[in-house]
């Protein structure tokens, strides 16, 4: 920029998204995984769960809650080049729902 470095803070991104940055944090070694071998395709979660079931007992909401969170997190907040793959490295985030508001 004209009048110097710019850069994007936790603040900004508490701010602008509505996100906690003060409580656990996300963490891992990412680059460990194979893209090819650790992911599911996009169109594989939009068929199956694209549609949610009228009358769905509470595990089928919990299961499809999991899945629109993995497509947010790999799709939107920490996408890569691919585009069209989820990686399953957020699965143990995913795994329990209860303590999803506990992650910065």
């Amino acid at each position: 920029m004209s009048f110097g470095e710019c850069t994007i803070t936790l603040q900004d991104v508490a701010y602008q998204l509505g996100l906690p940055v003060d409580g656990r944090y996300v963490s891992g070694c990412l680059t460990d995984f194979q893209v090819q071998k650790f992911a599911v395709n996009c169109t594989w979660f939009e068929k199956t769960f694209g549609e949610f079931p009228e009358g769905a007992d509470e595990e089928t909401v919990r299961r499809f809650a999991r899945a629109y969170i993995m497509m947010l997190l790999d799709t939107q907040l920490f996408a890569d080049k691919s585009g069209n793959r989820i990686h399953i490295r957020w699965l143990p985030y995913v795994a329990r729902l209860e303590e999803m508001g506990t992650y910065s």
